[in-house]
């Protein structure tokens, strides 16, 4: 007789759709739970005893076995999935538990377990080479496809000099990227005030830089002008102001995040070193307003998005600006994320995007709100952000990701693996093709930058 028809006769005992605790946390717990999901689906798991510790496994309680004598009446029986079986009946006797059955909990079954669990290594492990065979040929035709436009690209575009990236002048100031080059979504490097680091393309935008300018003229009289980074994060936008004379407040709910970023940079050489605050808008001192306020990112993270543009309108001085970076829901990463916390509690505000408008339903938001547009652009083009990166980002992430977490490295740093799909040199000549056909294609392009004002 094998070691599966040994199985079934154990489970034969238990009646048709019994109630069942598997007394038992290890291997033969789990030979047997797999038994019964494949051949028994009738019978009910309650949970799990233990002679030692409690808590939960797999979504189910594990009570230590002092403490189960209170559920005595809710169970058919106690099926014992332990190789100390003997020393577990015991047990149950002395506390007047007859009803037992003894599933083999022999060397044989915990052998047999590892080759179940070897054979789902493999299963999974073939599942992600077919898939990695899929998404590189699918790279391969997409790179074919598109070479004639990208070569007319880089011929359109050969002769116009770019701006001077700002790397260069953002390494001189003496940011320490090393020390916090392991946190999540470190982006110290380039201020989103000038441009931004992202998809493996340097943006370079003029909207804030201009609006800035004109922010100038309006306030020349003022002493001290003062500013508010709400949603601070990495305090880069925070230490880019203090630079350029501002007062600032930076505002973030990740304290540690704070901490973490505000040793990096060189507050030495800023005439003013901001105040930073964990929390939200309310922390701020009562009647306290802004010249300028800046919410890069924060928006779509927001439930109660009429609340918070009340309170920045009340917030900003009248001639004060606001300047506001907000995702696009037409973009192939938003229709993603929307399809993902489709089922998160509608008053979730926080890492998820619980906001998704188009640029234009943004801009009726804003305006009903109070506020006058002075200026709205769009950044990250269609064909990086959603044919190459959000194509294949959203496949890695659903599919490769976890099987790298769970077989290969557990402390895998999330969305590394999506990048070789999307290298800094072709996503570059992609942009190319992104400015070319900006002008057809501008409604589909990521990011949308907005500079608002009071409209008095």
């Amino acid at each position: 007789m094998n070691n599966t028809k040994k199985s079934l006769k154990y489970l034969k005992k238990i009646p048709f759709r019994g109630n069942v605790y598997i007394y038992g946390t290890g291997t033969c717990s789990a030979i047997a739970e797999q038994m019964i999901s494949s051949y028994r689906k009738d019978i009910n798991i309650l949970g799990y005893i233990d002679s030692y510790k409690s808590g939960i496994l797999n979504g189910r309680e594990v009570m230590h076995v002092d403490s189960f004598d209170k559920r005595r009446q809710e169970f058919d029986t106690v099926l014992i999935s332990s190789a100390f079986s003997e020393e577990i009946r015991e047990i149950l006797r002395s506390k007047g538990i007859g009803n037992y059955t003894i599933f083999n909990g022999s060397i044989d079954n915990k052998t047999k377990y590892i080759i179940f669990r070897l054979g789902r290594i493999f299963k999974e492990s073939i599942k992600v080479f077919f898939i990695l065979i899929f998404l590189f040929a699918i790279w391969i035709a997409q790179f074919m496809l598109f070479l004639p436009a990208i070569l007319i690209a880089f011929f359109l575009f050969r002769n116009i000099n770019n701006r001077k990236d700002q790397d260069t002048l953002c390494l001189k100031d003496n940011i320490n990227i090393k020390r916090i080059n392991n946190f999540a979504y470190n982006r110290i490097d380039i201020s989103k005030i000038y441009d931004c680091n992202t998809r493996n393309v340097h943006y370079r935008w003029d909207i804030f830089e201009n609006a800035l300018k004109l922010f100038k003229d309006r306030f020349k009289n003022e002493e001290t002008i003062s500013a508010l980074d709400f949603g601070a994060g990495s305090l880069r936008d925070t230490y880019e102001l203090a630079k350029l004379g501002f007062k600032v407040v930076a505002v973030d709910i990740n304290g540690q995040s704070l901490e973490t970023f505000k040793e990096s940079y060189n507050w030495d050489s800023v005439s003013f070193v901001p105040e930073i605050i964990t929390g939200s808008l309310d922390m701020l001192k009562q009647g306290q307003k802004f010249h300028l306020i800046i919410a890069f990112d924060i928006l779509e993270h927001l439930y109660n998005l009429d609340e918070f543009l009340e309170e920045l309108y009340n917030k900003i001085f009248p001639k004060g600006m606001l300047f506001i970076t907000v995702p696009n829901k037409r973009s192939f990463f938003e229709m993603y994320y929307r399809h993902q916390h489709k089922k998160l509690p509608l008053n979730d505000s926080g890492n998820a995007h619980v906001q998704f408008n188009t640029p234009h339903k943004w801009q009726k938001i804003f305006i009903k709100k109070g506020f006058k547009i002075l200026d709205h652009d769009m950044a990250l083009g269609f064909f990086v952000n959603d044919c190459w990166c959000g194509f294949y980002s959203i496949l890695t992430r659903k599919f490769i990701d976890p099987y790298i977490v769970r077989y290969i490295k557990k402390n895998y740093r999330r969305c590394s693996f999506e990048k070789i799909f999307y290298p800094s040199y072709l996503m570059k000549k992609m942009n190319l093709i992104d400015r070319a056909t900006k002008s057809l294609l501008k409604h589909r392009w990521g990011w949308s930058l907005f500079v608002l004002t009071p409209d008095l």
